[in-house]
């Protein structure tokens, strides 16, 4: 298993045991990049789950980002 794998793995615990039990059906995971994140293995998972991925997450977009306007205090 690579470091890549790895981190895809631990990242689907993080997933099953703290936050998959705060969604609902009609809640959206957004993500950012991450290789973890996009991995296939990641991707599986959370179909398998039902979760609705928001696939298109804009790079960098402060106006998604709310800590960004924390920033500014």
């Amino acid at each position: 298993m690579s470091s890549k794998d790895g981190r895809a793995t631990s990242y689907q615990e993080v997933l099953k045991e703290g936050l998959q039990g705060l969604y609902d059906d009609d809640s959206i995971l957004m993500q950012d990049g991450a290789p973890c994140h996009r991995s296939r293995s990641t991707l599986m998972h959370l179909d398998n789950q039902k979760n609705c991925l928001m696939a298109d997450w804009p790079p960098l977009s402060p106006d998604l980002n709310i800590i960004e306007n924390v920033w500014l205090y």
